[in-house]
């Protein structure tokens, strides 16, 4: 119906079809015909989809929702006491969801008018310097014709030095908080 079949510069088949209404390519004439016919589709709940969607926006918040859940069910629980640092709430709209400590976090609920969610995230550091020997080779491959290989020499002292680099590099300038969802402070009571 709409199926396109490509051919190399030679006017060789090539055997893949893409659809005449949206050019996304496909292994059979089948699929390329029925692409946008399917792409007019329902979600699992009877929505329907715009082009290129699986799943609605209502169904697509109801799976991050149980995700958080099941994120939230596995943490280690603790008291806004045993929380130093920064935390993280998606409820918190300033700094991307993240406030310098649980005082700041409610004072702002508190500021807002809003209620106090029931937890926040705790937060770690992550250093940004990090780099081992095996990500420079890595890179040279990348780099590299097809065939090239590493002998592996001068690794041992490249791994010492890049451990020295890194060891210098460990300062809180160059290091990013993130939040750790094995951590959930709980901010009230949950019954």
């Amino acid at each position: 119906m709409n199926a396109t079949e490509l051919y190399t510069k030679s006017g060789k088949s090539t055997g893949v079809f893409y659809c005449a209404e949206c050019r996304v390519t496909h292994r059979t004439k089948q699929a390329a015909d029925e692409c946008c016919k399917k792409r007019k589709r329902k979600c699992k709940c009877g929505a329907e989809l715009d082009k290129y969607r699986t799943i609605c926006d209502t169904c697509q918040l109801k799976k991050m929702a149980a995700a958080e859940r099941a994120r939230f069910e596995k943490a280690e629980k603790i008291t806004p006491a045993q929380a130093e640092g920064m935390v993280f709430s998606d409820y918190y709209t300033d700094n991307d969801g993240f406030a310098r400590d649980v005082g700041d976090l409610q004072d702002y609920f508190e500021n807002e008018g809003q209620e106090v969610p029931s937890y926040a995230w705790a937060c770690k550091f992550r250093p940004i310097v990090t780099v081992t020997s095996s990500d420079i080779i890595e890179r040279c491959y990348d780099d590299s014709y097809e065939d090239w290989e590493h002998d592996g020499e001068g690794i041992e002292k490249l791994d010492k030095a890049l451990a020295l680099f890194v060891a210098a590099n460990d300062k809180p300038c160059n290091k990013v908080w993130e939040p750790d969802y094995t951590r959930a402070i709980m901010l009230k009571e949950v019954s």
